[in-house]
């Protein structure tokens, strides 16, 4: 290692991390939340939970429309290399743990906003 290597690396790993700022939840309602059930709450209202299935329906609506004005031998190509890409199409994985996601389910069912 050179030395100008060895100050780089002391100058990175000298410098203060700065760790997330824990979510306060505060519970409202009567009822005690569970440890599950506080940390769904505290990832906040802007965190997107992955979809479970792919829109398929809805990505070939929005693909007819867009190629509706071309040739049709373009558009038949566009079709098939759409359906291709939906066909070995997989959903995403959960971005939330099992527990976590009942937890959620949980509190929905109880009517609770969320």
């Amino acid at each position: 290692m050179t030395e100008n290597h060895r100050r780089k690396f002391q100058t990175i790993y000298s410098k203060p991390r700065l760790r997330p700022k824990p979510k306060i939840v505060v519970n409202l309602s009567s009822r005690p939340l569970s440890d599950n059930e506080e940390l769904v709450l505290a990832k906040g209202v802007n965190y997107a939970i992955s979809s479970k299935s792919i829109p398929k329906e809805g990505i070939i609506a929005k693909v007819e429309f867009s190629i509706r004005s071309l040739p049709s031998v373009n558009a038949d190509q566009i079709r098939f290399e759409t359906a291709k890409c939906l066909i070995w199409a997989k959903p995403p994985r959960s971005n939330l743990k099992h527990e976590e996601t009942k937890a959620l389910k949980n509190l929905r069912s109880e009517g609770l906003r969320v």
